[in-house]
């Protein structure tokens, strides 16, 4: 019985697996979008970034783990 358990889960399992959409996220695209939304913030309190995407410039993403 444990045994046919285990192969209903893998089997719904799966099954989500592959309704899951992927999106590719641009990191430093996400990061200016935020940035430009606090810029008054910003520059009240002379806050400044450095940033650098170049060893992970994006990342898969689901909209199903939000």
């Amino acid at each position: 019985m444990k045994n046919t358990l285990n192969k209903y889960v893998d089997a719904i399992s799966q099954e989500k697996k592959i309704n899951i959409q992927i999106e590719i996220l641009n990191l430093e695209d996400t990061f200016f979008m935020v940035r430009n939304s606090i810029n008054n913030l910003m520059q009240k309190s002379n806050t400044n970034f450095e940033v650098d995407f170049s060893e992970a410039p994006q990342l898969s993403f689901s909209s199903k783990n939000t």
